[in-house]
Order: structure tokens, then sequence, then C-alpha cells
């Protein structure tokens, strides 16, 4: 193995570690909120497109089974924290939008967050909080551009 295969092998390593880490500490703090990591997803990616998404569009991007996200979206409509509308052309779709009511529970989730974040972050400075935020949404980019297995 040369130092290039070493050095990707463990940042490999290294996400695996992070992302489970992240997705349970995350669980935690949601579940006084009455929330999964997943709704979680779902509400912040629906924050970023102010359009709204597709059930596809939002399995898609969160990389979870269609039915999953119908149930985590039929979830989040029963607290009005989402709105869903028919799909124009497509007699089974439907388009999903965050509500008045889901943006105040961001805010809820980024308040219980928030001292885990400062704990993790507060000693990093903007620049290197500013290169972390680039090169991750590189390396987001990137991997969402490539086929899942299976796909």
């Amino acid at each position: 193995m040369n130092m290039q295969q070493h050095l990707q092998a463990g940042l490999v390593r290294q996400l695996g570690i992070l992302s489970q880490l992240f997705q349970s500490r995350a669980a935690s703090l949601l579940s006084p909120l009455g929330l999964s990591y997943s709704q979680m997803a779902l509400l912040t990616h629906l924050e970023a497109n102010p359009e709204g998404a597709t059930i596809t569009q939002l399995a898609q991007a969160i990389d979870i089974q269609q039915p999953g996200v119908s149930k985590a979206v039929a979830r989040l409509e029963d607290i009005d924290a989402v709105s869903t509308e028919r799909e124009p052309g497509s007699p089974r779709g439907k388009r999903v939008h965050l509500s008045a009511t889901g943006r105040e529970l961001l805010a809820s989730i980024r308040e219980a967050l928030t001292p885990a974040v400062d704990a993790w972050f507060g000693d990093s400075s903007d620049a290197e909080l500013q290169d972390l935020l680039q090169r991750m949404q590189t390396l987001s980019q990137r991997i969402a551009e490539q086929e899942s297995p299976g796909a």
C-alpha cells in the first residue's frame, strides 16, 4: 500500500467513525424533541430547497429508501412541520415543502445541538471552520455524484 492509499484508507475509516458518532449523538439530542435523525435530515434538506422536493428527490438526497422517506414525511406532516402537494403531471408524486412550524422545529434542533457543536468546534478559528466546510462540501458533492452501489 502506497502513502496515498494508506491515507485514503485512514480517511475512509475516520469518516465512518465520524458518521456513526454524529448520528448517535444527534439522535440522542433529537429524541426529546420526538424526532429522528432522518427527519432532521429531511427538514434541513427542505430548508436548503425552498422550492420543495419530491419524495424521490428526498430519498436520493439523504440516501434513504422511498418508503422510509414517505413514512418520515407523513410523520412530519402530522406535526405540521411540512406540507405536501400533488406533483403536476404525476399521478402519485408529491412535492414536500417546509412549513413555518418546520422552520421553528429546525430552530429548536439547532438550539439542542448548539452546546455539542460549540464543544466540537469552539476552539477552531473562522478560517479553519471555513476550510473544513469547503472540504466537506467538496467531498459530499463527489460522493453524491457517484452512483450508489446496486443502483
